[in-house]
């Protein structure tokens, strides 16, 4: 007892002695400098430290990597250079806007948090190194998190918090691999943008906090242009079409839930296996087919947009609330949009025909 008594003291010098060097060295650290010190031998005395305290103690845990912050514009500033980023194991947390062009590569999961009122842009290709499935880009924090390149990277994308905003045609990595959307959340859509990826929309994980006002749903955003879904969605809980933009979809949505476009256009190419709300000021577009639909005052549906003929299809009962709009175009051909009902159709909308040009 009395030589185990002894080597406490001795256990308890180390620990203090570690604490205290880690500690120093991360206060030594200046702003500009946050970022090449995370990297560099704060986070090798960390590390280090860490195990020197479970080597005394006996314990074998690994200790938890050392986060990257980028914070300032100095953090900023050293994040953007020449060499690759590699994804090892430690968090990025950003907490200041920029956008850069350095090439990321994933060699274990990638969790990128974004600040609030922060937007961190990737305009640079991301890639795997690491087995298929093996490094997740997890999306969480209140900011935007945009990904721009040309990405190939073979594993799943999980929206968890905030915003995703996709460019481009492949910015959500490889096709075989899903985008996952969490209730509370924002896929945000540019102009021009094509998700080849399948996407599934989701309840959240224990302890993830939705976007304020998006407790109860997700929410697809298309600001101006035109964005496409190009793959399989399956959706089970409420998801909204916002932005002024329009929405194409070109393949299945499965959904247990009222789809609910809020602004701009859907634009149904393929099938939404669910009801539709059309809400005032928005509309409803395509030669593709729905569940059922529900116009509302100041809503519109256009089958085919605004300046061609197609037939839109509802598979279920379809309301036009009284103001809603039925949008026809007319040729001298004799083509005109039509709207096929399999199932019970209230019209108490208005039919706005339009005449097109012809000889």
């Amino acid at each position: 007892m009395r030589k185990i008594a002894k080597a406490v003291p001795r256990l308890w010098c180390a620990f203090s002695m570690v604490v205290k060097r880690v500690q120093g060295g991360v206060m030594e650290a200046g702003a500009a400098m946050r970022y090449g010190a995370l990297r560099g031998a704060v986070a090798f005395a960390a590390v280090s430290g860490a195990a020197a305290i479970h080597a005394l103690a006996g314990d074998a845990a690994v200790a938890a990597p050392v986060p990257v912050v980028i914070a300032t514009p100095a953090d900023a500033a050293a994040f953007d250079e020449p060499a690759p980023f590699v994804f090892d194991g430690a968090p990025l947390q950003v907490h200041h806007s920029f956008a850069t062009d350095r090439e990321v590569v994933l060699a274990k999961r990638a969790e990128i948090t974004v600040g609030p009122d922060t937007l961190f842009t990737l305009n640079g290709t991301i890639s795997s190194q690491a087995a298929p499935l093996a490094t997740p880009v997890e999306k969480l924090g209140a900011g935007t998190l945009a990904l721009h390149g040309d990405n190939q990277y073979m594993s799943n994308t999980i929206l968890r918090e905030g915003v995703l905003l996709l460019g481009g045609a492949a910015a959500a990595g490889a096709a075989p691999y899903t985008l996952e959307q969490q209730r509370g959340t924002v896929l945000q859509l540019a102009p021009g943008a094509h998700v080849v990826n399948h996407i599934q929309v989701l309840p959240p994980r224990p302890g993830d906090t939705p976007l304020p006002g998006l407790e109860n749903e997700a929410q697809w955003r298309v600001g101006s242009g035109m964005a496409t879904l190009g793959n399989n969605v399956s959706v089970i809980v409420p998801v909204a079409k916002t932005g002024e933009g329009s929405l194409r979809i070109t393949h299945l949505v499965q959904s247990q839930s009222t789809f609910r476009v809020g602004e701009g256009a859907l634009v149904v190419e393929g099938m939404v296996a669910g009801p539709v709300d059309i809400e005032g000021g928005a509309r409803l577009e395509g030669t593709g087919a729905v569940r059922g639909m529900r116009v509302h005052a100041g809503g519109m549906l256009a089958p085919g947009g605004r300046h061609a003929a197609a037939t839109f299809t509802s598979m279920g009962n379809v309301v036009f609330d009284p103001g809603s709009e039925f949008h026809v175009n007319a040729y001298p051909d004799g083509s005109a949009d039509m709207l096929e009902v399999h199932g019970v159709a209230q019209l108490d909308g208005r039919v706005w025909a339009e005449a097109g040009a012809g000889e």
